[in-house]
């Protein structure tokens, strides 16, 4: 965006999000232990970018050229996964809230990044 003669903006936002999940059941005919087994798992990815300038230039008398440049940008990017097992006593309701969950088989992670830069680069 062009505010002034020679003075500029610029503003960009980005997201970047996704999500999964897998759920599993297997059921007791099927399973070697002849147990009904369930997993569920998935994970959240998002990433975050928002960065702004500001550029101005200038010539003056045609023989010297001022231009400068400024701006932030910041970015953020978090992972946040789980997964579950357990053992259902029977077949006809298979989410995990019906199952006997193992503390052994459960773990979660998360994980975040964040960036932020300044920038101001200048020539006369």
């Amino acid at each position: 965006m062009n505010i002034l003669k020679g003075l500029d903006v610029r503003s960009t936002v980005n997201l970047d999000h996704s999500e999964a999940t897998i759920k599993n059941f297997t059921p007791s005919h099927v399973d070697r232990n002849r147990a009904n087994t369930g997993r569920l798992r998935g994970n959240t990815r998002q990433t975050f970018v928002n960065e702004n300038t500001v550029s101005f230039t200038r010539s003056v008398a045609s023989v010297h050229n001022i231009s400068a440049v400024a701006g932030v940008s910041y970015s953020s990017n978090k992972f946040d996964s789980w997964d579950m097992r357990g053992t259902f006593a029977g077949s006809d309701v298979t989410t995990m809230n019906a199952a006997t969950i193992n503390p052994n088989q459960v773990t979660s992670s998360e994980t975040r990044n964040v960036l932020v830069s300044f920038f101001r680069p200048c020539t006369v």
